[in-house]
């Protein structure tokens, strides 16, 4: 049940004034200014009536005022989970504002090396790009966001920056020289041998070099399928979420502002 009026609507609260005093004119219209043989003369029914028809007037005028609090605190209820919206959202906007500049500093690096490489016999891309992680924080009270599209967007984009950024961090030359200097000191070791290589040891050792090569594939391949990505329009719709956002701030502050005005 909803009723569309407001507690502080003037004309509601003269339209009740006005029923309330024209109740004793249509009783005294109706009792008396009729006379037929259905009509009781009695002043115990005259009072019983009166009395009726007061309580029912009172019980009707309180519970239009229940509902119509019912009513305010419902939508000051709801006013406030949306109000809380916009924290997250300002933490989140800035998140989004780090990101797009480090996927362009990033994208710099990355053609600039590509354009003079320092190891040009090399085909993988060495370089390493110090940028920001993510604050881990400032996404925790994602869930507030009542827009279930835009929350599912900025997730993805969460879990595509973390996995890009880390792998932009990871020292990819250091650990590719590592990576050769242990093969290496392996084939030595199995060189120098007077009988046969501690086992033990061999197997330690090439666990070691298998898991530094395989933390290189996936970081290479990881860089790779992020930059392919940017190029083919996840860029632009990083920019896209931000205003979206922006949007859906604008929309809280003029509610806001409309609520107060109220």
């Amino acid at each position: 049940m909803d009723f569309n009026f407001n507690l502080k609507d003037k004309k509601f609260w003269l339209k009740v004034i006005v029923a309330i005093l024209l109740i004793p004119f249509v009783l005294n219209m109706t009792l008396f200014q009729f006379n037929t043989r259905f009509t009781y003369q009695g002043g115990d029914w005259l009072s019983f009536w009166g009395s009726y028809l007061g309580g029912f007037s009172s019980g009707i005028i309180a519970l239009i005022v229940a509902l119509a609090t019912i009513r305010e605190d419902r939508k000051k209820y709801s006013y406030d989970m949306v109000l809380k919206q916009l924290p997250v959202m300002v933490r989140i906007k800035m998140e989004l504002e780090k990101i797009i500049n480090n996927v362009d500093r990033a994208t710099t690096v990355k053609n600039d090396t590509e354009e003079s490489p320092l190891f040009p016999e090399v085909n993988e891309s060495l370089y390493m790009v110090d940028v920001e992680l993510v604050d881990k924080e400032k996404w925790d009270s994602l869930d507030k966001l009542q827009d279930i599209d835009l929350q599912v967007k900025l997730l993805e984009l969460r879990q595509f920056y973390e996995t890009f950024s880390e792998s932009l961090r990871y020292d990819m030359a250091a650990n590719k020289q590592d990576l050769t200097w242990r093969r290496k000191a392996l084939e030595q070791k199995r060189k120098q041998a007077v009988t046969i290589m501690d086992p033990i040891e061999e197997y330690r050792l090439g666990n070691e070099i298998a898991t530094l090569g395989r933390d290189i594939d996936y970081h290479c391949q990881i860089r790779e399928t992020c930059f392919n990505a940017l190029e083919e329009g996840y860029r632009n719709k990083i920019e896209q979420i931000l205003k979206e956002l922006l949007s859906a701030m604008n929309e809280i502050q003029q509610e806001k502002k409309n609520f107060e005005e109220d």
